[in-house]
């Protein structure tokens, strides 16, 4: 038996609309709402026994697939599960990785995340990300990279946080736009990081509110901070500019930079505010 299915999608402004086979009876109505940056092909699943393929031409920015199934013999449709809502910021660009994303190995030992936002001016730059303690590396007081966020590369720095091991047990931040790296702002703090616990990173460039700030979160308190104050007013992208996100060092490049084996990369957010009255 074949059931309706409608899928509705909002592609940069336009509206695609498709009908696939006719209703064979009354039909309650399940909603499934998915945000993506880019897509070519979306496998639509309303039934184990029934798929369709659908094609949609050009990136979108959120796709809502509404499906028809049968209605009980009742004739009592059941309340549709809730939906989790979602973190993102409104008015923001955003990227999310869920669950446990990255994890190095020798295979891949780093992690890069291209993103594109809409050109325009950004004041407000969130970054929260958990991070699994897989362990020290050699050498344990080196540095233990957690991210580098940067718009093209390293001299628009965004943010840079590391810990450092047994022999040092700091946490350092680094940021800087349009600066070199020695002139960049460094920051350090004493932080005790224990392999085996599961840490929540959370970083704000607020060009509007004049802040950078890192919070450490574990086991539901705060146990690391560290401020400072961003040397821009806004960053400006530009059509062709994409935001890079590296986790993990490449083994080998640096003595004192060892890719953070066994280390879980988890539930990654990254959110762009664009500047008031500022809509990419």
């Amino acid at each position: 038996m074949k059931h309706k299915k409608t899928i509705v999608a909002l592609a940069l402004g336009h509206l695609l609309v498709g009908s696939i086979s006719t209703p064979a009876q009354e039909t309650c109505i399940q909603a499934l709402s998915i945000q993506t940056l880019s897509i070519k092909t979306l496998s639509i699943e309303c039934r184990a026994d029934s798929t369709e393929d659908v094609t949609v031409d050009g990136p979108l920015q959120q796709l809502l697939i509404l499906c028809a199934v049968p209605c009980p013999e009742s004739g009592t449709c059941p309340e549709p599960e809730p939906q989790e809502p979602s973190p993102c910021a409104p008015g923001a660009t955003c990227f999310e990785e869920p669950g446990s994303f990255f994890t190095p190995t020798a295979e891949e030992p780093v992690r890069r995340i291209v993103m594109a936002v809409p050109p325009g001016s950004y004041t407000r730059i969130h970054l929260r990300m958990d991070v699994r303690h897989g362990g020290w590396q050699h050498p344990a007081s080196g540095l233990h990279n957690v991210f580098w966020l940067a718009l093209g590369g390293n001299r628009d720095l965004i943010g840079y946080v590391n810990l450092l091991g047994p022999g040092r047990d700091r946490l350092l931040m680094r940021h800087g736009m349009g600066l070199v790296q020695e002139h960049k702002p460094k920051v350090e703090k004493p932080f005790v990081a224990r392999p085996g616990e599961t840490y929540t990173f959370d970083y704000v460039y607020d060009t509007a509110q004049g802040a950078v700030e890192l919070q450490v979160w574990n086991r539901g308190e705060i146990v690391g901070a560290v401020f400072a104050v961003p040397n821009v007013d806004r960053v400006e992208v530009g059509r062709k500019d994409r935001f890079l996100l590296d986790i993990s060092f490449p083994p080998g490049a640096q003595s004192r930079e060892p890719t953070t084996f066994g280390w879980e990369y988890q539930n990654l957010l990254v959110e762009y505010l664009p500047a008031a009255g500022d809509t990419p």
